[in-house]
């Protein structure tokens, strides 16, 4: 194996083990500080590196920030759009029902709400225990 090889898959390894260690336990978010200082004496940055890769781990936290938030708006709003769509369907239902049909209808629908709570309930049980 040839020298530039061995040294770049040596920082290679530093570089997973600096990200592995940056890692909260638990699985949060990482602290870039933390990364930071744990890139830097793995690395042995220079002060001026130091600084160009906290810039650039502030700016990837950024861009991610966006699109977590992108991505949560767009999940709202598909839920929001649902829930209008179903809503204004049960009322266009429930125009052409007589007021027995209307009580069958309600009927129906808290007992479906029940079901789909129960299952709910039961998946977030089996979630917990694994």
């Amino acid at each position: 194996m040839n020298r530039k090889t061995l040294i770049s898959i040596t920082l290679a390894a530093a570089l997973a083990c600096g990200l592995a260690i940056a890692q909260p336990p638990g699985g949060g978010h990482p602290d870039p500080e933390a990364h930071l200082q744990n890139l830097s004496v793995l690395l042995e940055l220079s002060p001026q590196q130091q600084a160009q890769l906290r810039d650039m781990l502030e700016l990837k936290r950024k861009e991610m920030e966006a699109r977590r938030e992108a991505g949560r708006e767009s999940r709202e709003q598909m839920r929001e759009e649902r829930k209008a769509n179903r809503e204004a369907f049960e009322q266009d239902i429930a125009a052409i029902l007589n007021a027995e049909q209307q009580a069958k209808f309600k009927a129906i629908q808290a007992e479906r709400r029940a079901r789909h709570e129960q299952r709910r309930a039961m998946r977030q049980q089996r979630s917990g225990e694994g």
